[in-house]
Formats: structure tokens, sequence, C-alpha cells
């Protein structure tokens, strides 16, 4: 079970005065707009939560499933229905017996596979009515050996952070967090784990940015390396104030690229001491996404909440008045075993369909 707050504050002056909005006491409005960000928050780590980066934070449902062996990879490629189907199908047969109540996809794996209706469909998939024309289905079921499951637009699957921030930003809230360095620079080396392939060859700029409990330090750009198919790309972040940093997160520019502008998340490192080594083997691609396969009842999944939302306040020190937005809970995953996670979901930017066909793929482990 983990704590989690949000702190806000007020001047003194605002709380003697109606203001201008949809509440005019500050304090109920300033109440409301600090639980929308940790009710935001909440839900990002609900499903990407991580305490293999930080002790503070829980593991959320997809690192649970993982963890639990049911993950395939499917390296970039486009999700079709009947590879969902064939998931679906894996799970509900021996040794899993999972019935699977959602199918939780990012918004543009959703829209991939509604293009896919429409490409593959018998009949077009166009709707007129009343001289309005829809394109596409409007909701997506896969049918399963138990029926029909939906497949379900979920906004908080797709990273918020997912996009480098420039170089000398930061959002650091109470105290600081120091900038890293790049102590030993980029290397690329050939390595059996490597994921990396003939297409990915290039060179390609890393940015680093530093992550603590205080917020997130300005990034820092490593120089550019040149990656071979099969190579493993290595450099060592160095922090002289350890206390201040949490993790790293990691981003990788797109394929010769002038800079790291734009680069996207592939990794995030837990920091080891002074100096924290790391490793890419492409295991993660850049903007690719996670599909979830989840039983939404509680037999299979829930939410322990210990704490309800409370206000509490805290001690005024200056001419303002602060206080914390607190809940108390975690999220457990009871039956990993009888869930999925896919890795790695693509969409299509052209209307050809590349379908999935290797069984391979669907790496259910008995």
């Amino acid at each position: 079970m983990l704590f989690r707050s949000e702190k806000r504050e007020v001047t003194d002056q605002s709380t003697m005065v109606n203001i201008v909005g949809g509440s005019p006491d500050v304090i109920a409005e300033e109440t409301r707009r600090g639980t929308e960000r940790l009710l935001r928050n909440l839900e990002t780590q609900l499903f990407h939560g991580n305490s293999d980066l930080d002790s503070k934070a829980w593991d959320g449902i997809i690192k649970q499933i993982k963890d639990g062996g049911n993950v395939a990879d499917l390296r970039g490629k486009a999700p079709t229905a009947l590879y969902l189907a064939e998931v679906l199908g894996a799970l509900y047969s021996a040794p899993f017996y999972g019935m699977i109540s959602h199918i939780l996809v990012t918004p543009k794996v959703l829209t991939e596979i509604i293009k896919q209706t429409v490409h593959h469909g018998r009949h077009d998939q166009i709707q007129i009515n009343s001289g309005n024309v829809t394109f596409g289905a409007q909701s997506i079921s896969i049918t399963s050996p138990y029926g029909s499951v939906p497949v379900i637009a979920c906004p908080f699957l797709e990273r918020h952070d997912r996009i480098a921030p420039a170089l000398g930003t930061s959002a650091v809230f109470d105290g600081t967090v120091t900038t890293p360095t790049i102590s030993i620079q980029t290397a690329a080396n050939q390595n059996a784990a490597s994921k990396f392939v003939a297409a990915d060859a290039g060179d390609y700029i890393y940015r680093v940015v530093p992550v603590g409990k205080d917020g997130i330090g300005e990034p820092v750009d490593t120089n550019a390396v040149t990656v071979a198919a099969g190579d493993q790309v290595t450099f060592t972040i160095a922090q002289t104030n350890t206390s201040q940093v949490d993790f790293y997160r990691v981003y990788r520019s797109a394929k010769n690229a002038a800079n790291a502008n734009g680069a996207l998340l592939v990794a995030e490192v837990a920091r080891t001491a002074a100096a924290t080594l790391v490793t890419d083997n492409n295991e993660d691609i850049a903007g690719a996404s996670d599909i979830v396969f989840v039983n939404q009842s509680p037999d299979y999944m829930c939410y322990y909440q210990m704490l309800s939302l409370v206000r509490r306040p805290l001690a005024q020190v200056t001419t303002s008045y602060p206080f914390l937005l607190m809940m108390f809970g975690a999220p457990a995953v009871k039956l990993p075993s009888k869930m999925f996670v896919v890795k790695n979901a693509g969409v299509n930017v052209a209307s050809g369909i590349e379908s999935v066909t290797d069984p391979v793929l669907l790496g259910l482990r008995p």
C-alpha cells in the first residue's frame, strides 16, 4: 500500500474575496484542480507504476501482468482483429482458463483497428444516415470462445511524457533536481541481446531526464552514435547529488536526426549510486504502445483503498494557505496468469496492412 498526495497552496488575499470561475471559493476551486491532477497521476500510475524505479511507487497493472509471464512482442507491427482473437482463444484454453472482459488499447491502436474494418471488410463499413456519412465501425468487439470482448480506447495507456522535453526545461516543485552529466559517451558494439535490425541502422542521439521526489530536472543530450544491426548502445550518467534523483527517463532521437528534439521515450533506468549505466538493445520501440487484456472483475484485479481522498491543512509559515490532498491504496492483479500484455504494438501509416501470422508472437508459456 502506498500514499499518494498533491500539495496545493493559495494566498491569504484570495481567501478573502470571491474569484471568477466555477466556484467563488478559492480553496474549493484549488481543491478541485488539485484533485483532478492527483487522479490523473493516479490513473497513469495504475498502468505504468514501477517500484523498480521508485521505492515509493507501486507496481502498475502492466508490470504485474508482465511479471506473471504473459507478454508478447509485436516489434512495431500493427495488431489485427485476428491476432487479438488468437490471444483470447489461447488465454481461454488450458492451462490458463482466463476470460478477458476488456481489451485496452491506445486511441491510435483503436483507430488502426477501425481502419482495418473498412480495409478488410466484406462490405464497406460506411453508414449513411440522414445525409451524414460515418466512416468505420462505431464500436469494435472481438469474438472469443465465450462471447464478444470490447476493444476500449484508453488514453492513459499512452504516456504523457513519451516525448522528450526541450533542453533547458524542468518541472521542479519544492527543492531542486541537479542536471546530470554524461560521464561516458555513447558507444555501439555487437551484442546477442540486441534487437536493432538493418532497418534501424543509422545515427542516434539520446536525451536523459532526471526524475525525483521534487520533480523533473533539466535534460542533457549525448553525442550522436552510429548504430548497426545487432549493436547494443551503452553510456553512463553521472549525478552529483544522488539523493535528488530516483530514476532517469531515456529518450532516443529519430534515425539520423540533427538533434534530440522530439525524441521518444525508450527506457526508464533506476539510478545506481553516482554513476548509472544505460543499455539500449531496442527492447522497447519508440512510439509503440501496449495492449492490455484484462478482466475487470474484482476476482481478477482490484484497487485496495485504505484511505479516502482527504484534504489536510499544513502549517502556515507565510502569508498563504497550504494544504495536502491525500490518498492511500494500491492496485492488485490477483490472477496475472489469466491476463495478457502485448508490447510494442504499432500502427500502419499507409493503407497496406501487414498481418501477424507468426504464432510465436503470442508469447504464451504454459
